[in-house]
């Protein structure tokens, strides 16, 4: 699976997880995207296949309704909330929880608190 990383959480570490785990990872600063709209970064995952991962969700959200063919949104909260807020490694976890139980992501906004 191809995971994207916006500008939001376009980290060595959480990319390194990632990668860890077995999914083919990519940054906005390896594609030239970096500090771009967010329409951007939809638009190339959208044309490259890849699942984009942020932390940005109303913006996506929102992008998500006015295009909602994609290969699929995984969407993190961050509120500064110790018991909502997930880490690189149980963003890594759940996603991989979601992917063992073959949750069909194309299309999809998947909010990863939810499943923490």
């Amino acid at each position: 699976m191809k995971i994207y990383l916006d500008d939001c959480l376009a980290a060595k570490t959480l990319a390194q997880l990632l990668k860890k785990a077995g999914f083919e990872v990519i940054l906005p600063k390896e594609v030239e995207l970096q500090g771009q709209p967010d329409e951007e970064h939809f638009k190339f995952c959208h044309r490259k296949g890849y699942i984009l991962l942020t932390s940005n969700p109303s913006d996506f959200w929102e992008l998500h309704q006015s295009n909602p063919h994609h290969f699929g949104i995984f969407a993190v909260y961050q509120d500064n909330n110790p018991k909502k807020d997930l880490t690189f490694k149980q963003m890594t976890q759940v996603i991989q929880k979601i992917i063992k139980k073959k949750i069909p992501l194309k299309n999809q906004f998947i909010i990863l608190n939810h499943w923490r």
